[in-house]
């Protein structure tokens, strides 16, 4: 999830948090304030997808709000 979110970072998402402890960002995501529904964020989260951990399908909207 780490490189997932140097990824996401290096992507156009420079807000894009550090997984914490349990290797989630999504209360982190929340309060980073990014939009997932931008196409920044989908051009992002496409080009990093292949990173995330097996079995891991990233943060969809409804897990953010």
């Amino acid at each position: 999830m780490l490189a997932y979110s140097h990824c996401m970072r290096s992507h156009g998402e420079p807000s894009f948090p550090d997984p914490d402890a349990q290797g989630q960002v999504k209360d982190q995501l929340r309060a980073s304030g990014i939009n997932v529904n931008s196409s920044q964020f989908r051009a992002a989260d496409a080009a990093c997808k292949r990173l995330l951990p097996s079995g891991s399908t990233g943060s969809t909207q409804a897990e953010v709000q």
